[in-house]
């Protein structure tokens, strides 16, 4: 679950509105995460509790971030459940590469 400051002439004005933005943020963090590798491309694996209303956006904003995106929507297995609300995770001091499935990491 990210928490990011955003433009301020943003508007989230529906659930469907903060579902985008949260996938957009993923997005650009997930960018940030496969640098380190120096991989090209990457797949980024995003669950989401509801249907995006323009998915093909979605996939082009990652397709521009060098990944591809495997969107799934899955409201009683999401792993953003687990997380606990008020608990804040800066992602500027976060190993990003830990969240990449690959052999080198599953030591």
């Amino acid at each position: 679950m990210a928490h990011d400051r955003f433009h301020r002439d943003l508007i989230i004005d529906s659930d469907d509105a903060a579902t985008e933005t949260a996938v957009l943020q993923a997005i650009w963090l997930a960018g940030h995460g496969k640098e380190p590798w120096g991989a090209d491309m990457a797949t980024l694996r995003i669950v989401t509790s509801r249907f995006v209303a323009d998915p093909g956006a979605l996939h082009g904003a990652a397709l521009t971030s060098g990944l591809v995106l495997d969107l799934v929507v899955d409201a009683t297995t999401n792993p953003a459940t687990g997380h606990q609300l008020g608990v804040r995770v800066d992602w500027r001091r976060v190993d990003l590469t830990c969240l990449i499935q690959h052999p080198r990491n599953q030591q």
